[in-house]
């Protein structure tokens, strides 16, 4: 019965056990062992949130296309009035927000082409509280679910 070449005689140990980092080979050419804890600590830290190139602040990025929306349409509720900013939403009025999603280029962020929109004077966006939101989407038909009565 042959025995495998890589395989360690009971009680020898491999020749990297313990080694961190580029480990050169005789036989497989480079090996790369895991990082030590200070190093991926370091790694970490230096791509970490606002140090990442790609960082580009977080949820607060998407709150400030949101509130500029809200501030051109208004901070209110164009059904019942609601004023609370936490609940307000933005809304397609013609009901072709999937429409919308497909066809048109994809940024990313869709609020920063709906706020390219409104700012342009679009009137296709309406500012509706969470309550009226679902409601108009049950009235419509917007979901997959059976209009409720």
């Amino acid at each position: 019965m042959a025995t495998n070449s890589t395989q360690f005689k009971k009680g020898q140990t491999p020749w990297n056990k313990g080694k961190i980092g580029v480990q050169v080979s005789a036989r497989k050419g480079v090996k790369l062992t895991a990082h030590s804890a200070r190093h991926k600590a370091k790694i970490s830290d230096a791509m970490s949130k606002e140090k990442h190139p790609n960082w580009k602040g977080g949820r607060n990025y998407n709150v400030k296309y949101r509130m500029d929306i809200l501030e051109i349409l208004g901070f209110q509720c164009n059904v019942c009035g609601f004023d609370d900013v936490r609940a307000l939403q933005v809304d397609h009025r013609n009901n072709d927000g999937f429409k919308e999603r497909r066809t048109e280029k994809k940024t990313g962020n869709p609020y920063k082409l709906i706020l390219e929109k409104v700012v342009a004077g679009s009137s296709d966006y309406q500012v509706l509280c969470a309550n009226c939101n679902w409601i108009k989407r049950l009235d419509h038909l917007e979901s997959n679910k059976q209009k409720v009565k």
